[in-house]
């Protein structure tokens, strides 16, 4: 089970992926990662690491940063009742 701080960033990978266009085996290969790993973090069952995200970013032509804005930019961020702090894709 995922923690209250978990950032959902599965569909920004997917659409930047895309955008390109490769396939997940290709975006895989290209960052060095196992076609079930890429798999876990687009479905949100894994979160990268920093090292992930700079090697995706790599992988799909852009600085970290960028797509560290790319994830900014598409994910809420709300605050539960009780004042945690909660992660949610945009709709």
């Amino acid at each position: 089970m995922k923690d209250k701080e978990s950032i959902f960033i599965g569909n920004v990978i997917i659409r930047l992926r895309r955008a390109k266009p490769m396939n997940q085996e290709e975006l895989a290969f290209q960052s060095g990662l196992d076609r079930s790993s890429m798999s876990k973090i687009e479905t949100n069952k894994s979160e990268p690491s920093l090292w992930t995200i700079f090697s995706l970013a790599n992988a799909l032509g852009m600085k970290p940063s960028e797509l560290v804005k790319e994830i900014e930019e598409n994910v809420d961020f709300d605050f539960c009742p009780e004042g945690d702090q909660n992660f949610k894709p945009k709709k």
